[in-house]
């Protein structure tokens, strides 16, 4: 994610599922938690942008899928398959 020195950083990050209701339909919901001593924490930029994504549900389970299956964050308006993919 991007810093606000202008840089990107790589940093780990926990991502959370929470599982409710009954097993033939469950709901999942996601949160993503930075470790305790994440320097991370610090930079308003990145405490913003995931507070984002808690609040779209949408957006939340599209960054979880990119972390899981690529390793990074979708930025702006990337999708997962593109042309040049």
């Amino acid at each position: 994610m991007s810093t606000s020195s202008g840089f990107k950083q790589k940093e780990d990050i926990e991502i959370i599922s929470h599982l409710t209701g009954i097993l033939q339909n469950p709901l999942v919901k996601f949160d993503l938690e930075l470790p305790e001593k994440s320097d991370a924490k610090r930079e308003d930029i990145i405490v913003k942008r995931l507070a984002d994504f808690k609040n779209d549900e949408n957006e939340m389970n599209k960054q979880v899928a990119s972390l899981l299956l690529f390793n990074t964050f979708i930025i702006g308006n990337q999708n997962f398959l593109t042309q040049g993919n």
